[in-house]
């Protein structure tokens, strides 16, 4: 690492794309059609590896070694400066703010083959020049000379660590005598150079922050449609449709959403009377799920709703049978992806929670999406059971004491 880059600002602005729920990842994964997340993930992933991996050039008693770690050093330093490049214009699809560095001449001050250079398009001459094309020859379009003039490059050298100089020849005798000769560039300068590209990632901090604001006020200027005369399971679709147009809410509790209309689809013919008591008595319960997504979607509201815990299973009685829980379900939540669970494990499992009497007998006959109703209406009703029977031993605590006060 190099003190001129603090890695704790790549960090930063990682940590800024993750936020508010992966904002980034959610709003450029499918951007007018395209996977612009891809972009910024390989950026991100490069731009860690190159700031916390870049070492200074330093001189060697082997000057091949010298110049063999000075091209390294450049090919970081364009790693870095390619990341931040395409940062920029990754998020400027959304926002229209341009890379801001384009036509700067503020470092190297560059004039070659008689015309100015932008430090960008001259660092990537230099890159050229000390080691990425030193033998392959960039071609250079000069007046009065032939389209296919190339100039090459020797070895760099340096004796100081910050002056680095390479000789350039060319295919054209007269092009080298004109334009070629000894060429020097220090190392301070390019320093300066990505110095003022990485620090530019606060200002893509800032940008990610206003587009992310923009965006949530105009959605929640956009009224959500809610038939509220329709089914339950009508309702939740026209949500759910509109969630996933509006991106930002897209992912915000979408299992439990996709796990409460296949609930929703699920046949109950086959439960006893009172297990389908029960299951009517969840499916009541769960209806409160619409209007809490229906604010989320509104309002595009991350914080947690409690009625969600409904679609989790948590009560005791679950816990201490996770394992075969575990096994029935994998298998019954995908009994059309022969690829997922293992039959005979479902198959053993269920025989346990039967023999146990923690579900029926008749477990056996339901459908994958049944027995997993099943199991969700019992879980409800098994942590209904513990929390009155927690109050019940709280109430006994307190008289317990107040009798034992009265009884002094």
């Amino acid at each position: 690492m190099i003190h001129e880059l603090n890695p704790e600002l790549s960090n930063a602005f990682r940590n800024k794309v993750h936020d508010n729920d992966d904002f980034i990842r959610i709003f450029f994964s499918d951007f007018n059609g395209k996977d612009i997340w891809s972009k910024i993930c390989s950026c991100m992933d490069w731009l860690d590896v190159s700031v916390q991996g870049i070492k200074l050039p330093v001189p060697h008693k082997s000057m091949n070694i010298t110049s063999l770690e000075f091209t390294h050093f450049i090919v970081t330093i364009d790693m870095i400066f390619e990341s931040i490049k395409h940062l920029w214009s990754s998020l400027s699809l959304a926002t229209g703010i341009d890379y801001p560095f384009g036509g700067d001449r503020n470092v190297f001050v560059a004039y070659e083959f008689d015309k100015e250079w932008s430090d960008d398009a001259y660092f990537k001459n230099i890159r050229a020049w000390f080691g990425v094309h030193a033998v392959n020859g960039n071609k250079v379009q000069l007046k009065g000379f032939p389209n296919d003039t190339r100039f090459f490059t020797s070895w760099s050298s340096s004796f100081d660590g910050n002056v680095f100089s390479i000789s350039v020849y060319s295919n054209n005798s007269a092009a080298e005598k004109q334009y070629g000769g000894i060429k020097k560039i220090f190392l301070n300068q390019i320093i300066d150079f990505i110095r003022l590209r990485y620090n530019s990632l606060n200002d893509l901090i800032t940008i990610i922050d206003d587009l992310y604001y923009k965006e949530k006020k105009k959605l929640k200027l956009k009224p959500v449609l809610l038939d509220k005369e329709s089914t339950p399971l009508n309702q939740i679709n026209q949500l759910l449709e509109q969630s996933n147009e509006r991106k930002l809410t897209r992912e915000h509790y979408s299992i439990e959403i996709e796990k409460y209309i296949s609930f929703l689809n699920c046949a109950r013919d086959k439960f006893s009377d009172n297990d389908k008591e029960l299951v009517q008595t969840y499916m009541n319960e769960l209806e409160n799920v619409i209007p809490a997504y229906y604010e989320i979607i509104q309002n595009v509201d991350w914080r947690e709703h409690q009625i969600f815990e409904l679609l989790n299973l948590k009560s005791q009685v679950y816990l201490e049978n996770l394992y075969d829980f575990g096994k029935v379900l994998e298998y019954a939540e995908n009994e059309d992806n022969p690829d997922v669970g293992s039959y005979s494990s479902y198959q053993l499992s269920l025989e346990i929670l039967v023999e146990n009497n923690i579900l029926p007998e008749y477990s056996f006959k339901l459908s994958g999406g049944a027995l997993s109703l099943l199991i969700y209406a019992k879980d409800f009703k098994w942590r209904g059971e513990s929390l009155q029977n927690n109050r019940s031993s709280e109430y006994r605590k307190i008289l317990d004491y107040i009798n034992t006060f009265h009884d002094k």
